[in-house]
């Protein structure tokens, strides 16, 4: 028996309707259904790019600590998460009673709220098990894509000073546990919970799951098994949880700039309640989540807001099809779970429209689908509207440091005109302002004027960790810059023209191409890189380099993508590669990338 004290304050439980919470008195409504109106609307003064959304629904003021045991409380048999990769669905009951298991035994490690602990893990049930405990003692969670490499590990992980560390040994053609013990040679003569390493001074304690996929299960010298956290303590112990506060710091993803480093982007509890709560009020109704099929890597800021924390606020559920995005499992679970909604990137329906055996499945109960991540192609929209019987199709849009989400579309749209409903990406949510400015100037831009997207609102991340300066740097006068030229019309609907920061938008995943062009020149025959992304009618962007090389040195194509093999994630490698004897230059000596990108377009016929 496991007695756990909350050291919050105490919430009174009332009945959840609509997907709607009440806690701490503080009423959460929400009434969207058939018969009423869209209910909010961007103010604008019908001359300059400046709105401001209001609604009549309220902020979140509660910790996911909060939610997991109210939802526990009012529906305890209903349907949260299902993995059926992993032949496992979660109740809201069993998923605290899991998480209570967790952490009990978490607390052993003699880890403190503010700790920072990764999570390299693929969609698994561990993973949000694991999160959420970590969430209950206010541990910041640091959740790394599994296909990050040996450098990519190294940096992030000694970034954030890390203490734990969740891995799979193995996993298909990767080998964690490889790589750490490359990283930290000295865990295997460490007892588990005292590795002392050179490299990564600050991590003491390697979780290992054992693959899914290999039936010998095996346990590593240094680490511990992670079925030592999810079994109930025998003995009867009293935990006091740490006081949490709404504002508390909750998660870091690492994303990137111009610096060609990644920077990691702390989000708070508020910050990503918020988003995800005023997100699915704003675009649709709570009926339509009632069964989500959320292909979507965890690790992604969409992912992890959409598939794993909406269903909490709502009590709803999400179906997670596969360890990573594969468009046949997903048909397969929206067919055995009759999902209503489906969200995913735009190369995830590009993939599901030109699947071959897709007619061979029963998807007639799709009613929704929900873009994100990267924007949508008209064409990509109309053809979704065309091969399925589908009542919404709603698009967001939105960045890690908005914790997912700052504007969305929503049904309401679609009766307003064509424009509006699918070449726009939305209006802001609810308690957020939105404006476009002169890139040069920084003056607010008329209506219907090309200029870069800043924005502010309870969504917007803490800052970098770490970084100060280059936080400073991302704000201006209190607003996020977003680096994204946009312009706006008159009711506030915001049109994405281009990427200002150059970030290559592959498959939905954002990549940095500084980063990559300062990896490239790690080669002893690369004198210098430029990196850009060029049109691909699946993967929305793929990643082109120009390459310089050293004097008399010799350099293949293939050479090249075996060098990067290993040593940075597949999906940074360059698709194509063109060596050159020099860059495009103005008369300041600034690189061109722009006619780079033209040139590359134009020599390999592709469709822009």
């Amino acid at each position: 028996m496991v007695l756990i004290r909350n050291l919050n304050k105490t919430f009174k439980l009332n009945k959840l309707k609509y997907g709607c919470l009440t806690s701490r008195n503080i009423s959460f409504t929400c009434n969207l259904n058939n018969a009423e109106p869209d209910l909010m609307k961007s103010l604008t003064n019908k001359k300059t790019s400046h709105a401001s959304t209001i609604s009549n629904f309220h902020l979140v003021n509660h910790t996911l600590r909060d939610l997991i045991d109210i939802n526990a409380e009012q529906a305890p048999n209903e349907l949260l998460f299902a993995f059926p990769h992993q032949r496992l669905n979660l109740k809201f009951g069993e998923l605290k009673q899991r998480v209570d298991a967790f952490v009990s035994n978490l607390t052993d490690l003699g880890l403190k709220k503010g700790d920072r602990v990764a999570f390299a893990l693929p969609n698994c049930h561990e993973l949000a098990v694991a999160y959420l405990a970590a969430a209950n003692l206010g541990l910041i969670s640091v959740l790394l894509n599994p296909a990050y490499q040996i450098t990519e590990f190294e940096y992030m992980l000694k970034k954030t000073g890390c203490k734990a560390l969740f891995i799979y040994d193995t996993f298909k053609h990767l080998n964690h546990l490889e790589l750490v013990r490359k990283l930290c040679p000295e865990i295997d003569s460490s007892k588990p919970g005292e590795l002392n390493s050179k490299v990564l001074p600050d991590l003491r304690h390697v979780v290992v799951l054992n693959s899914p996929l290999v039936p010998e299960k095996k346990t590593y010298k240094g680490t511990y098994d992670f079925n030592k956290f999810i079994q109930p303590k025998s003995q009867s112990s009293n935990i006091e949880l740490p006081y949490l506060d709404i504002d508390d710091p909750n998660l870091i993803l690492f994303t990137s700039g111009t610096t060609g480093k990644p920077k990691g982007a702390l989000m708070t509890n508020s910050s990503l309640l918020n988003s995800g709560y005023l997100t699915t009020k704003v675009g649709g109704r709570p009926e339509n989540l009632t069964m989500v099929c959320s292909p979507i890597p965890f690790f992604h800021i969409y992912g992890f807001v959409s598939g794993l924390l909406i269903p909490i606020l709502n009590q709803s559920a999400s179906v997670f099809p596969f360890y990573f995005p594969e468009t046949g499992t997903s048909m397969k679970a929206i067919q055995d779970f009759k999902c209503i909604t489906l969200r995913g990137t735009p190369t995830q329906f590009f993939d599901l429209l030109h699947h071959p055996d897709r007619k061979k499945f029963d998807l007639s109960s799709l009613r929704n689908v929900i873009f994100g991540g990267s924007t949508a192609p008209p064409e990509l929209l109309q053809q979704m509207n065309q091969n399925f019987t589908l009542e919404n199709i709603i698009i967001g849009y939105g960045m890690t440091e908005t914790s997912m989400c700052h504007s969305i579309t929503n049904e309401y749209d679609q009766k307003r005109s064509f424009k509006k409903a699918f070449e726009s990406i939305g209006r802001g949510l609810p308690f957020t302002q939105t404006k476009i400015v002169d890139v040069k100037t920084r003056q607010i831009v008329p209506l219907q004027t090309d200029g870069e997207l800043l924005v502010k609102g309870p969504h917007i991340f803490k800052g970098y960790w770490d970084e100060k300066e280059k936080t400073d740097e991302t704000f201006e006068n209190g607003w996020l810059k977003t680096g994204d030229i946009c312009s706006m019309d008159e009711d506030g609907y915001i049109y994405f023209k281009s990427r200002d920061k150059e970030v290559i938008i592959r498959g939905g995943a954002n990549l940095y191409p500084a980063e990559i062009e300062t990896f490239l020149r790690t080669n002893p025959q690369i004198l210098d890189a430029q990196v850009f992304g060029v049109p691909d009618e699946r993967m929305g962007e793929e990643i082109c380099t120009w390459i310089k090389l050293k004097p008399e040195s010799k350099l293949t194509a293939e050479e090249l993508k075996s060098f990067c093999k290993s040593k940075i994630s597949q999906f940074k490698i360059p698709k194509y590669i063109k060596f050159v004897d020099k860059f495009p230059i103005n008369a300041n000596n600034k690189i061109l990338k722009l006619s780079m990108k033209e040139q590359t377009i134009s020599e390999l016929n592709l469709k822009k």
